[in-house]
């Protein structure tokens, strides 16, 4: 099994076991906790973030707003990637630590994480080192999978978009600079180039041209589809069990839009794209970019198109 872990007995040290011996000594006689009081009163929380959520702009897309933010060690805990797309999750592994950033949240952002990690991960209290050496002794919440067990089919490589969100992130929050640099030095997934996107082909001339509104009817309720659009296309998601559609149907909740370009640029930020403003704000190449995201996610075969929305693009 391939290891990400961040051992400080290591000694052999791999890019991410290098994270550890950062010139910050977990170990210090000094350390000090700190009163669990703190996090508690006022209906606040520390939430011990490894990924997307170390990004101010991941955080304001989804509506987070940190009281405090401040970057940490997680201890007894090693950062591991899975899936097809190379998620992150934090495994508790006895003398593993990882860098990370602590937000001091309120209970409306913790309902919010709940929301937004509940289906997949469950919070877990876990001891945090900020880094002038005090200790948050088993008062921090991190978001870890129930079925921590990886087999070797399970494991992930991250995506390059996904690692650019962390450094972007990290290094905002200052955040260990060699932890920054073994982030970068990471195996993962390139983006595709232009020419490698995937596409739902173009719009077949007999289908109808609907407006956002019509397509926003087409909502999977008393036997009609349940559609999207993006790039100027109007699909059909099939096969829509709850996994597969769980991210539209939220798109459709949260914002009250079918259309891809104002929901997913903010769910899966990418730092080269940005978060567009609007669907008119998205250049030609960002939304074949979302389509292409679409496809990976659903599957070439997982789609029909049904029509086509009028699309403008900023770069015309």
């Amino acid at each position: 099994m391939r290891s990400w872990s961040i051992l400080s007995n290591a000694t052999s040290l791999s890019p991410m076991t290098k994270l550890a011996k950062s010139s910050f000594n977990t170990s210090t006689a000094a350390a000090a906790a700190v009163d669990a009081s703190i996090a508690s009163s006022n209906n606040t929380h520390y939430y011990f973030a490894i990924a997307s959520m170390m990004n101010p702009t991941s955080l304001q897309a989804r509506g987070l707003c940190p009281i405090q933010s401040q970057p940490a060690i997680l201890l007894d805990y090693k950062l591991e990637f899975f899936g097809s797309m190379g998620f992150a999750e934090a495994i508790s592994c006895k003398g593993g630590r990882f860098h990370g950033v602590v937000h001091t949240i309120t209970d409306h952002d913790l309902e919010i994480l709940t929301d937004m990690e509940g289906h997949l991960y469950k919070a877990t209290k876990a001891t945090a080192q900020l880094y002038d050496g005090s200790l948050l002794n088993n008062n921090v919440l991190v978001y870890c999978r129930p079925d921590q067990r990886l087999d070797n089919d399970q494991i992930g490589i991250p995506q390059e978009r996904y690692i650019d969100i962390m450094v972007e992130g990290a290094t905002h929050y200052g955040v260990d600079a060699e932890y920054i640099e073994s982030l970068r030095q990471l195996e993962k997934q390139p983006r595709p180039k232009l020419d490698e996107f995937w596409s739902m082909g173009p719009v077949a001339p007999h289908l109808p041209v609907m407006s956002l509104e019509e397509a926003f009817q087409l909502d999977g309720e008393e036997g009609q589809p349940l559609a999207a659009t993006v790039n100027g296309k109007v699909f059909h998601i099939l096969n829509p069990t709850l996994e597969r559609t769980g991210l539209f149907r939220k798109m459709r909740l949260r914002l009250q839009t079918p259309a891809v370009e104002d929901f997913v640029p903010k769910t899966l930020y990418d730092p080269m794209y940005g978060i567009p403003q609007n669907r008119e704000e998205c250049t030609r190449q960002h939304a074949a970019y979302l389509e292409h995201i679409v496809l990976n996610r659903l599957g070439k075969d997982g789609v029909a198109v049904i029509g086509s929305v009028p699309q403008t693009y900023k770069d015309g």
